[in-house]
């Protein structure tokens, strides 16, 4: 699984990205509002059709929209995951019946987690080896633009300049594809960690700062009331 992981991730670039920290207050009000450009059911329904002409402006706002969907659940586990992992614990080298597998429960994921890494790398991969080369574009430049977007979310170099996630495991994915490998997690405020990496990276960094306040945000003691919601996207299809 790990030279997978390694031969994907590798195949990105890695640029410096303008920053751009995102704002929780005005991505709500731009996702709310069905006059803008950035209405959520909208975006979500280009992105999950795979629509690759959406912007980095557009994941800016799917990617940290996302944090106030109702099935934004970062500290629940889905099934359909450890589905996915099982085929490449099994074998770096899967077949054809298990590369399936792969794509049936890397697309059940994308309910939960449309935006995971692994799982648009794993989508990349599978979707690749089955030939399916509409597909495989489609998961690689998600992948590509989601790794984009958080980039340009903080330089992930100063505790007051996180990188923000969504989830922890999304820290973990970024960490990878940055060349660094976790050691250890260090808290350094209500909503910063510092992510110690066993060696330095390709930049020569031993670390990284990321921002997990919206992970924070969402246990379920601080849950709203689904009646408080403005959107849903629970009911678009995901295909």
């Amino acid at each position: 699984m790990k030279r997978i992981l390694i031969l994907l991730l590798a195949l990105l670039p890695i640029a410096t990205m303008a920053q751009r920290v995102p704002d929780n207050e005005a991505i709500l009000a731009r996702t709310i509002d069905n006059s803008t450009p950035y209405y959520y059911p909208r975006l979500m329904e280009r992105y999950i059709h795979g629509d690759t002409t959406l912007t980095l402006d557009d994941y800016h706002y799917l990617y940290y929209g996302f944090a106030f969907a109702d099935n934004y659940r970062p500290m629940e586990s889905d099934p359909a995951r450890i589905d996915v992992l099982e085929v490449f614990v099994a074998t770096d080298m899967p077949d054809s019946l298990q590369l399936l597998r792969v794509v049936e429960s890397g697309e059940r994921v994308m309910h939960s987690d449309p935006f995971s890494p692994q799982n648009l790398n794993f989508l990349t991969f599978a979707y690749g080896k089955l030939g399916n080369r509409h597909m495989e574009k489609v998961c690689y430049d998600r992948f590509t633009k989601v790794m984009q977007t958080i980039a340009s979310s903080g330089t992930g170099r100063r505790e007051d300049s996180p990188w923000h996630v969504l989830t922890f495991q999304h820290a973990a994915d970024f960490t990878a594809w940055r060349g660094g490998e976790i050691n250890n997690r260090q808290v350094r405020s209500r909503s910063v960690e510092y992510i110690q990496l066993k060696t330095k990276d390709m930049d020569g960094n031993r670390g990284y700062f990321f921002d997990f306040s919206r992970v924070y945000m969402k246990r379920p003691e601080t849950e709203k009331p689904k009646e408080e919601r403005k959107w849903k996207i629970n009911d678009l299809p995901i295909n």
